[in-house]
C-alpha cells in the first residue's frame, strides 16, 4: 500500500510565505487525503459489519458475534436540566435590531372606541432571533477591464483578484464551510453536499 503524503512543516511554512493561492492548494490536497481516508474507512467498516444476514457470507462464518446493547449509559442520578453552579446562557436583546414590527392597537378593549390614530404613550419590547425567510448564496461578479491605450496601442488588461481563478467557483468562506462539516464534524463529502443544498439551494458537486 502506497503511504499518504502529508505536507511537511517546511511545506506549509513555505505556502504561507507564498500567499492564499499556495496555502488553498495545500488545503486542496488534505481535502483528498481526508476524503480517501473516509472511503477506506467506510470500507474497512462495511467488511467488518458483513454477516450471514446481511451478506452471502455462511452463518458458520458468524463466529461468536452477538448483537450490541441498546445502551450502555447508567443513570446518574441527577436531576433533569441544568445543574446547581451551571452558568446558564440566555438571548441578550440588542438595541439596533434588524427590523421592527409595530402591533397596533386599533380599538378599546373594553368600549370599542378607534384608537388607531393614538400616538402610543410606551411600547412592550420583545425580540426574536431567527435565520432570514431566505438563505442563499451571493453571486459577486469581478469584471476585468480591458483599455487599448491611444498612444501605443497596447492592450492592457486588468488582473482579477488572486483568489479567483476560474469563470465560476466557489467562495473561500463557503469552501470553508464544508471543510468545517467535513472535517470537524466528521459529516461525509456526500452528506456535506446535501447541507450545503438544503441550507442555501445550491447543488453541489
Amino acid at each position: 500500500m502506497t503511504p499518504i503524503q502529508l505536507p511537511s512543516r517546511e511545506a506549509m511554512r513555505t505556502a504561507y510565505l507564498d500567499g492564499e493561492e499556495a496555502v488553498l492548494k495545500i488545503f486542496d490536497q488534505l481535502v483528498t487525503v481526508i476524503q480517501t481516508l473516509e472511503s477506506k474507512f467506510q470500507a474497512l467498516e462495511d467488511q467488518k459489519n458483513k454477516d450471514s444476514h446481511n451478506s452471502s457470507k455462511p452463518p458458520s462464518s458468524d463466529g461468536y458475534k452477538k448483537p450490541s446493547p441498546h445502551s450502555l449509559r447508567h443513570r446518574s442520578g441527577k436531576k433533569a436540566g441544568g445543574q446547581n453552579g451551571h452558568k446558564g446562557i440566555r438571548l441578550e436583546p440588542v438595541n439596533r435590531p434588524d427590523y421592527t414590527v409595530v402591533c397596533r392597537v386599533k380599538h378599546c378593549q373594553t368600549c370599542g372606541m378607534e384608537l388607531e390614530s393614538l400616538l402610543a404613550e410606551k411600547v412592550e419590547r420583545r425580540q426574536v432571533f431567527d435565520l432570514p425567510e431566505e438563505v442563499r448564496l451571493e453571486v459577486t461578479e469581478p469584471q476585468a477591464e480591458i483599455k487599448t491605450c491611444p498612444r501605443c496601442g497596447k492592450q492592457n488588461e486588468a488582473e482579477f483578484p488572486p483568489e479567483v481563478t476560474q469563470e465560476t467557483q466557489y467562495g473561500v468562506r463557503v469552501q470553508a464551510q464544508m471543510a468545517y462539516f467535513n472535517v470537524y464534524h466528521f459529516i461525509s463529502v456526500e452528506r456535506t453536499a446535501e447541507v450545503i443544498e438544503d441550507l442555501y439551494r445550491q447543488p453541489v458537486s
